[in-house]
């Protein structure tokens, strides 16, 4: 989608909501990964949520950014002008502070749906990644890409279990 190949068989590392307790695992990995931000937590009064300060050091180290929207609403629960809403101004004051496009959403909770996936398209975005299970994608369904949940517990074998399947 960006004029670059993908490897054979790729990962791409994910991290939803913005928390900062991702940012000194990545970068004492040296990982390559995509961190999805509700704008509205960015330099909240909650500091366990990423500042902009640090959003712009993982973009330095290579950490691609996306929008998680504005307040991690459930867009198939609000209006079609509610959804747009949420899906533009996260999009934009991602953009403004960053001085950069920002094509990559995460839907909140994995909540979407067809007219979610159009708006998401309407909004601006050129892929949109769920919480629906697996790891073969379709270039036919760029707002409806899958993937695999990793948590404290899953450790490396269970990691490597996953990817076998």
């Amino acid at each position: 989608m960006c004029g670059d190949h993908l490897r054979r068989k790729p990962i791409v590392v994910t991290f939803d909501d913005g928390y900062r307790y991702a940012s000194p695992v990545i970068e004492h990995l040296g990982m390559h990964a995509t961190s999805y931000l509700i704008t509205e937590r960015i330099s909240g009064d909650d500091r366990s949520f990423l500042s902009w300060r640090l959003v712009r050091r993982f973009e330095k180290r290579g950490v691609e950014i996306g929008s998680h929207t504005v307040s991690h609403a459930s867009l198939t629960a609000l209006s079609d002008a509610g959804a747009l809403a949420e899906l533009v101004r996260s999009r934009k004051k991602l953009e403004r502070k960053l001085d950069h496009r920002v094509p990559w959403l995460a839907y909140p909770y994995g909540d979407y749906d067809a007219r979610i996936e159009r708006l998401s398209k309407k909004a601006g975005y050129k892929l949109a990644v769920t919480t629906d299970w697996g790891s073969l994608q379709s270039a036919q369904r760029p707002f409806a890409l899958k993937r695999l949940r990793i948590l404290d517990s899953t450790g490396v074998s269970g990691l490597a279990a996953m990817l076998r399947g």
